[in-house]
């Protein structure tokens, strides 16, 4: 994840930040996310904070998500968005949910 938000992004199109696929990257970084958070889930779930895991979980992938935009803020073609982290939270909301529903099975 780090690597890729570390590339100058150019858009569909080739024009530079963006060209008109704004609703396929909100969906992407959602699906991003999702899959964050479910490693992250796995990897607290079997540790010795599994009574609070779901929290730690929205915790640390939100703080990554943060993280992550920031790091784009210093990339050139890149912006820090708020957007970008509502939709990451989404999937990580997903995500969450999504692993407890599992872990029931």
């Amino acid at each position: 994840m780090f690597y890729f938000s570390s590339q100058s992004f150019i858009g569909i199109g080739g024009q530079r930040g963006g060209g008109g696929g704004e609703n396929l990257n909100y969906f992407l970084h959602s699906i991003e996310y999702l899959f964050l958070s479910l490693l992250v889930a796995r990897g607290f779930h079997n540790s010795r904070f599994k009574k609070i895991s779901s929290f730690l979980t929205l915790i640390v992938s939100v703080l990554y998500g943060i993280s992550d935009e920031v790091h784009q803020y210093f990339v050139p073609g890149r912006m820090f968005s708020l957007i970008d982290i509502l939709t990451d939270l989404m999937g990580i909301i997903i995500g969450v949910i999504l692993y407890r529903r599992i872990k029931k099975f």
